[in-house]
């Protein structure tokens, strides 16, 4: 989500690159309902996990917490293998995290992620807790490793500068050019 969120940033930024070419400090800042209207737009998004596990992200709903951390509720379709069948069922997940932006990297990482709840739906309730349990693992061991976006070269040739820092402060998403 994160990904989407963070490629909406980049175009938004490349559509005022000629306004900002004039400023010698650059800071760009989306709200909650910015960032809802942007990322949900982009979705259905789909994941696929080990061959194991696939999600469909299929609706979401960001707020920024008072501790400058994003907390995003997901509505998902998750397939995964329960037993020796695939199994197909809902799941609501709740995350949280900060940002941490990597300019040697030139990729958004999530710092220090969190799952807050999982709700699952149309399973077994013998499977409730390892669903949730494999969902839970699979997220914070996927985002341990691996950014949620990395600028590629249309990125920087729209925007036009470096982006040196990307935050959340002050209930909202900034970016420092």
């Amino acid at each position: 989500m994160i990904k989407i969120i963070f490629s909406l940033v980049i175009l938004s930024m490349s559509l005022f690159s000629a306004e900002l070419k004039t400023q010698k400090s650059m800071l760009y800042t989306f709200n909650e309902s910015e960032l809802n209207e942007a990322v949900n737009e982009k979705l259905p998004y789909e994941i696929d996990y080990m061959y194991v596990f696939n999600i469909k992200l299929l609706s979401s709903h960001v707020k920024f917490t008072t501790n400058d951390r994003l907390k995003s509720e997901i509505d998902s379709n998750v397939s995964m293998y329960l037993g020796d069948s695939k199994t197909s069922f809902e799941a609501k997940v709740t995350l949280s995290s900060g940002v941490e932006y990597f300019a040697s990297r030139e990729s958004l990482y999530l710092k220090k992620p969190k799952i807050e709840s999982i709700i699952v739906k149309d399973i077994d309730k013998k499977y409730t807790n390892m669903a949730s349990s494999a969902i839970s693992r699979a997220l914070l061991s996927y985002y341990e490793d691996h950014p949620v976006y990395t600028l590629n070269a249309q990125d920087k040739k729209e925007i036009g500068y470096t982006i040196n820092d990307v935050a959340i402060k002050n209930r909202e998403f900034v970016v420092s050019l």
